[in-house]
């Protein structure tokens, strides 16, 4: 009998720009402000006047007022065990992991830019949303080898029964007018908007089976047959067998 097992846990916090949406983009500020459009007030805060920057914000304030961040958490994990029940005979179990969330967070300033507003009720913009994915799978094998008739004829026979299930789950949450702050980490919004939900689920199951038998290592004859079912088909036609057949020569085991 031969166990084993693995496991990876990772996670990381990210803060970047937003994707630079509009008069936002900072490529479009590098070629459309000008060197006496001053990018600090005399106190040294980023400069935001609509007066200065009426059009095309400075990208500057932008990056000290408005936040955005990424917080992931991702687990990998596998287990298996062998268990040899005759000399040419296997079992094996597989079992696989895959789970991550993913956190989002986007904070645009009440006080200028694409979301800013006169009215109260619509100035600003939070944004968050969450994600889950989960995913597993099971894989359980028979493995035989035989020889006979004196070593003249060798094969091998394959059989199991594979599982997997994926799951995703995505929520999404916006708010407009926020307060006048922005030493808020989660702003109340004013005006929140209805929050969204959408998941998946879905399942595959597989039963298998292959063979091949070779006949004084020079001709070899293998085939395969598998029923394999998914759940992102309709109840009544949910399950199909596919199969094979094949062939070898090793010629140069020939004489000739």
């Amino acid at each position: 009998l031969t166990l084993g097992a693995n496991l990876n846990l990772s996670t990381f916090h990210q803060e970047g720009e937003s994707e630079s949406a509009n008069f936002r983009n900072p490529i479009i500020a590098a070629l459309s402000l000008l060197p006496t459009q001053e990018a600090y007030n005399p106190d040294g805060t980023p400069n935001y006047d609509p007066a200065v920057f009426s059009q095309i914000y400075n990208p500057i304030a932008i990056r000290q007022y408005d936040r955005l961040s990424n917080q992931t958490s991702k687990l990998l994990g596998s287990a298996f065990a062998e268990f040899n029940i005759l000399d040419n005979l296997k079992l094996t179990s597989r079992y696989g992991v895959d789970y991550s969330t993913i956190e989002e967070y986007n904070y645009f300033n009440p006080f200028f830019g694409d979301f800013s507003s006169n009215d109260p009720s619509t100035t600003g913009l939070f944004y968050t949303r969450y994600n889950r994915i989960f995913n597993w799978v099971w894989t359980n094998l028979a493995d035989y080898n035989f020889r006979t008739w004196q070593d003249k004829i060798s094969g091998h026979v394959t059989a199991g029964y594979e599982a997997q299930k994926s799951q995703q789950l995505t929520q999404d949450a916006t708010g407009t007018g926020l307060p006048l702050t922005t030493s808020l980490v989660y702003p109340t919004p004013v005006t929140p908007q209805t929050p969204t939900y959408d998941g998946s689920d879905y399942a595959f199951t597989s039963l298998l089976s292959k063979a091949d038998v070779t006949f004084l290592n020079r001709y070899t004859l293998s085939g395969s047959v598998r029923r394999d079912g998914s759940s992102r088909f309709g109840a009544d036609n949910r399950f199909g067998t596919f199969w094979s057949v094949g062939g070898a020569w090793n010629i140069d085991q020939e004489n000739f």
